[in-house]
């Protein structure tokens, strides 16, 4: 079980897109080095945006990770980036793990900002979703999660546009009934995954 996690942003300057991937790719066995590591996902928003989300069991794995991985190599390589990496702690509040060997190729970023005074009920909402995100055999992964008083995310896994074009449609029919509790319509961001590391 996973309670906290990290969300990674990575700018890369024009000309460098390819040792920014290079860099993330790279990342994965130094994450396959902590155990700390429960989940991590190194993705691609864009031309030259990238990012990473990782998920583990407590606070203190991942102060582990953040002290020996990602901040410490974004420093060491700061001339590829246009600005300095974001790395933003998080609350997992829900999740569908992955099981055994799915290879991913796609995913999702969201973002939602809650009404004022809804922000519990729309935990409450993500928390409850999770029942039908276990039954759509083409979601392999999903992470709910809280960055702030009225800000929550989430992150997901794919193995193809066809699982992930099947997630958004199922998913479109619960979040028109929690409309009411947004501020605004979600900021859904599409992403190509480019490695993984799961529990062994």
């Amino acid at each position: 079980m996973v309670t906290v996690g990290v969300l990674a942003q990575f700018e890369a300057k024009p000309g460098n897109e390819a040792a920014v991937e290079r860099f993330l790719n790279e990342g994965r066995p130094i994450a396959q080095q902590y155990k700390a590591s429960t989940f991590w996902y190194a993705f691609r928003l864009g031309p030259t945006t990238f990012g990473a989300f990782a998920a583990f069991a407590d606070e203190e794995a991942r102060d582990v990770l953040l002290k020996g991985g990602g901040p410490t190599l974004a420093e060491r390589h700061a001339e590829l980036f246009a600005v300095p990496p974001t790395f933003e702690m998080v609350d997992v509040l829900a999740a569908k793990y992955p099981r055994g060997e799915n290879r991913v190729t796609v995913g999702s970023l969201v973002r939602f900002e809650a009404k004022s005074g809804k922000e519990a009920d729309w935990e409450r909402f993500l928390k409850e979703a999770l029942g039908a995100i276990q039954e759509v055999p083409g979601t392999i992964a999903w992470y709910a999660f809280r960055l702030g008083p009225a800000t929550f995310g989430v992150f997901d896994t794919f193995p193809d546009e066809a699982g992930r074009q099947a997630h958004f449609l199922d998913g479109a029919a619960r979040a028109e009934k929690a409309s009411d509790l947004l501020e605004m319509p979600p900021v859904v961001e599409r992403v190509d995954v480019l490695a993984t590391r799961l529990p062994r």
